[in-house]
C-alpha cells in the first residue's frame, strides 16, 4: 500500500538551513548599516515631528487663550458699548425733547405776533371804511344841505382862486 518515506536530513534539509542561515546573517550583516541608519533617520523624523507638534499644541494653546481674553475684552466691551449707547440715546432724546419744546414757544410766538399783526391791520382796514363812510355820509349830508345855486358860487371862487395862484 503506501510506503512510509522518511525526510531526508541530512542531506536535503540540514545543508538548507546552513545556507539560509548564512544568508540571513550575511542579510543582516549587509544591512544593519542601512537599517539602523533608515530607523535613526525615522526616530528622528519623528522625533522632530513631535517637537513640532507640540510646539502647535502650544501655539494653538497660546491662541486659544488669546482668543478668549478677546472674547472676554469683546463682552466687557459690548456691554460699556451698550450702556454707552443707552446713555447716548437718553441725551438724544432729552435734546430732541428740549429742541421741540423750543420750537413749540418760538412757534407760539410767531403765531402771536402774526395775530397782533392781523389785529393791527384789520383794525386799520375798520378805520380807513369808516373814514370813507363817514366821507360819502359827509358829502352826502352837505350836497343835501348845500343847493346848486351856491354850489355853482363856491365853484366860480374856487376857479378865481386857482387862476390868481397860478398866474
Amino acid at each position: 500500500m503506501h510506503e512510509h518515506m522518511e525526510i531526508p536530513w541530512s542531506q536535503l534539509i540540514i545543508p538548507q538551513l546552513v545556507n539560509f542561515s548564512i544568508f540571513i546573517g550575511l542579510l543582516v550583516y549587509l544591512a544593519r548599516r542601512p537599517l539602523r541608519q533608515h530607523f535613526a533617520g525615522r526616530a528622528e523624523q519623528f522625533e522632530t515631528h513631535r517637537k513640532k507638534a507640540e510646539e502647535a499644541k502650544a501655539t494653538a494653546g497660546r491662541k486659544h487663550m488669546d482668543v478668549e481674553v478677546q472674547l472676554r475684552e469683546l463682552e466687557k466691551s459690548a456691554k460699556g458699548s451698550l450702556q454707552e449707547a443707552e446713555l447716548e440715546a437718553k441725551s438724544l432724546k432729552e435734546k430732541i425733547i428740549s429742541e421741540a419744546k423750543f420750537a413749540a414757544q418760538r412757534s407760539a410766538e410767531e403765531a402771536e405776533a402774526m395775530a397782533m399783526f392781523e389785529y393791527q391791520r384789520a383794525l386799520t382796514l375798520l378805520k380807513t371804511q369808516i373814514i370813507e363812510s363817514a366821507v360819502t355820509e359827509a358829502e352826502s349830508a352837505l350836497q343835501k344841505q348845500v343847493d346848486t345855486r351856491a354850489q355853482a358860487r363856491l365853484n366860480d371862487e374856487f376857479v378865481h382862486k386857482l387862476q390868481a395862484v397860478t398866474k
